[in-house]
């Protein structure tokens, strides 16, 4: 008979062993400096470089030098920034595990387990340390260490290694090895550091950032032709040629991105809600469908049997107690702690064997000595325990969740459980509706069950086997008699459909769901592997978490469009002031050393978007490209116009090349620093307050070049006051801009 290890006996392996941590990468700010300066951004400047040190343009080779440092350095020191901001989440990831000790079983952190623990596991547990299966049998998913997805197959005495997913069975085990002792210890912590560097909103951004390098490739073949036709050395116009394409890499998108989604993280965290995936957060704008589990999920799995329909020989009482004979006594399901809680003894009972729940037969089974006969009692899903003809005779016309009962194979009981709504959802319901998000829930209960949660949110119920023949799925908002494997095939059919679907779950056969869905979220009651599979977990009880999610969503979403407009618009209408510049007055409109500057000047200002003030919409966001291109056309035009005026006036005045381009400089970096303003809301800029972050940024640029125009560095000097003429017309036109967004955004809500 097992005893578990006593405290004292606990106490001294944890001096000896240690907790069971796995002690991770340890950051390290160089070796991220030097990724940094490998890729296809890096490779652009690098090539910038070569070029200007065979010019032997020295003062180039600095500026251009110092823009790669600082996209690298940059780069590496918000990853740390992001880390940072994640490590707290670790804290509240952990996995915990039934253990016995001192004959008791109790739940524990895992990182409290020692060599020599007995511990109890099944269905949706991962391992949380290397173990020897003592009695039962499991299935297990062992891709995380061997790539294979296939189960594995173990029995007693097997050896199984921890962060291993427990899929089939359940057994006792005795733990032999942990922390950084075991071969796999990696499953203390759920939480994936990972750059935002997987979600819709990179995918898109990278489309633009493709069409704008396509933009400077005409403009550099424009140059060229420019160059051959006036018979001048090509050799002269290299340096402009690379960096219109410095101009267009996107320096601070990574970080932009990493600061966006770890600073919302960083605030869901103080929400309860924990992020395991950060593109799961930007994601969030763009649901419009939302999936969700029903049992344990909108409900609060607290079962309550309501009645019994007995077709056996045994009286009620005794089939309860025979019920209960199959049901988990270590690790008991709640439909299964609806029977333990049964007062109900029969010393004339006698179990024999037990095998638990196992989700590919969809029952549990006791063989057991009653009243001196052997029986075989299993107790499970009426579709797999009962003939078809029976199901339709019984189970389709009860209005609860049934649990099927046989002895020796022969229908004996039908249980009906009902469960309750949690006292948050009819409140999440409503604000799903008012955001305009579809709610699907997805029951295994049977068509006359599910009637009764559709007929609350009025809407339709539809059997799984007759979705794919409904014509309008937004008439349908309950899903019934779906079995596990169904949820999968569910939200791949409604993704087909053009849906941005988020999944919430709490279950193992959620897992999957929660994994391939565009945003999967666990509730706090969810089993390991859902947690693992699922993007951002609950730890609040019920689900009115998925307001915080959804809004943290869209306050990223807003803040790179901020970043995408003001990227589209400047880019382009630096690269086409400087190549018309050129063409009409044969030199370069601003010198090549203040180009790199304006790079990294509004680079900075890019690396704080993500903690500036928003105003979000409610409702589910679309990347809609021919808008977002119309509005980009909207500065990239004024700016164009307003600048080549601006540039022609100074050309015919005869002013000399140098002061022009201090002047143009000037122009340049002001209008993309209001570029920046404006874009933030669709009303007028002084609306919408931008963070502190963002204004004391753009306060600094503003100064920064002022004082190099004064002063004479990097640019020819001017006169102060020619420097406050260049802010104020700047500020006049984006006065005049602003105006023109203002009235096209007006036009298209009307639309």
């Amino acid at each position: 008979m097992l005893h578990g290890l006593s405290k004292s006996e606990v106490q001294k392996r944890q001096r000896k062993y240690g907790l069971n941590l796995v002690e991770g990468s340890h950051f390290n700010l160089f070796r991220e400096i030097m990724s940094g300066l490998w890729g296809f951004s890096a490779w652009v400047l690098e090539f910038a470089l070569i070029v200007e040190i065979i010019l032997k343009e020295y003062t180039q080779v600095f500026f251009i030098l110092l823009l790669l440092l600082f996209a690298a350095v940059n780069g590496a020191l918000q990853q740390k920034r992001t880390q940072q901001l994640l490590a707290p989440l670790k804290k509240d990831l952990k996995i915990h595990v039934r253990v016995l000790r001192d004959d008791k079983w109790q739940i524990i952190s895992a990182d409290q387990l020692v060599p020599g623990d007995i511990i109890s596991l099944k269905q949706g547990e991962i391992l949380p340390a290397d173990v020897t299966l003592i009695s039962g049998k499991i299935g297990t998913d062992e891709s995380s260490i061997t790539g294979e997805s296939a189960m594995i197959l173990h029995d007693e005495n097997s050896e199984v290694l921890s962060g291993v997913s427990v899929i089939y069975g359940a057994g006792i085990a005795r733990v032999i090895r942990t922390g950084n002792d075991s071969r796999v210890g990696k499953t203390v912590n759920l939480t994936k550091e990972q750059k935002a560097n997987d979600g819709k909103l990179q995918f898109l951004l990278g489309k633009i950032i493709h069409y704008l390098a396509i933009i400077d490739t005409v403009l550099v073949l424009i140059l060229f032709t420019i160059t051959i036709v006036r018979h001048q050395n090509i050799i002269n116009i290299l340096p402009l040629m690379a960096l219109l394409f410095i101009a267009t890499i996107p320096i601070a998108m990574p970080s932009s991105f990493s600061i966006a989604n770890s600073v919302e993280a960083n605030v869901l965290a103080k929400e309860k809600v924990l992020v395991n995936k950060l593109e799961s957060i930007q994601n969030a704008a763009n649901i419009d469908l939302l999936m969700l589990d029903k049992t344990g999920t909108l409900t609060d799995s607290t079962f309550e049997l309501t009645k019994i329909h007995n077709f056996s020989v045994y009286e009620d009482d005794d089939i309860l107690a025979l019920a209960k004979s199959a049901t988990n006594k270590i690790s008991p399901s709640n439909l299964e702690k609806v029977f333990q809680r049964m007062k109900i003894r029969r010393n004339n009972l006698k179990i024999l064997n037990f095998n638990p729940f196992d989700i590919n037969k969809k029952y549990s089974n006791s063989n057991v000595i009653f009243n001196g006969k052997r029986l075989d009692v299993k107790l499970g899903s009426p579709i797999n325990l009962m003939s078809s003809s029976d199901w339709f005779k019984y189970v389709k016309k009860l209005n609860n969740k049934v649990v099927a009962m046989t002895i020796d194979d022969e229908l004996a009981a039908l249980f009906e459980m009902t469960d309750h709504l949690r006292p948050d959802t009819y409140r999440v319901v409503q604000e799903l509706q008012q955001r305009a998000i579809k709610m699907m829930v997805i029951t295994g209960d049977n068509f006359v069950a599910a009637q009764g949660i559709a007929q609350k949110l009025k809407r339709k119920t539809v059997e799984v086997s007759e979705l794919s023949t409904i014509q309008n799925i937004k008439d349908v908002s309950v899903i019934c008699e779906v079995l596990p494997e169904d949820k999968l095939t569910i939200l791949k059919f409604l993704k087909d459909k053009g849906y941005t679907v988020g999944m919430v779950g709490d279950g193992m056969n959620d897992a999957p769901a929660l994994k391939a869905a565009d945003v999967g979220i666990a509730t706090s009651n969810a089993v390991d592997l859902a947690k693992q599979s699922a993007g951002i977990i609950m730890q609040k009880e019920g689900i009115s978490s998925i307001s915080d999610i959804l809004d943290s969503g869209h306050r990223v979403y807003q803040r790179m469009m901020t970043w995408t407009i003001t990227k589209l618009s400047r880019t382009a209408q630096l690269a086409i002031l400087l190549t018309l510049g050129y063409w009409i007055a044969n030199f370069v409109p601003v010198n090549l050393n203040a180009i790199v500057l304006i790079a990294i000047l509004n680079d900075l200002v890019t690396m704080v978007l993500g903690t500036d003030n928003t105003n979000i919409s409610h409702k589910p966001e679309k990347w809609n490209m021919q808008s977002l291109v119309k509005i980009s056309l909207i500065f990239t035009t004024g700016w164009v116009l307003s600048g080549m005026l601006l540039f022609i006036w100074l050309f015919k005045s005869n002013v000399v090349p140098s002061k022009i381009s201090t002047i143009m400089f000037l122009f340049l970096i002001f209008s993309a620093m209001l570029t920046i303003l404006m874009t933030r809301t669709r009303g007028t800029f002084e609306k919408g307050k931008p963070s502190k972050a963002v204004l004391i940024i753009i306060g600094i640029n503003c100064i920064l070049v002022s004082g190099l125009a004064i002063f004479g560095k990097v640019v020819f000097p001017i006169s102060w006051k020619l420097v406050l003429l260049v802010f104020g017309g700047t500020f006049g036109l984006a006065m005049l801009i602003d105006m023109v967004k203002v009235r096209y955004y007006s036009r298209e809500k009307n639309m």
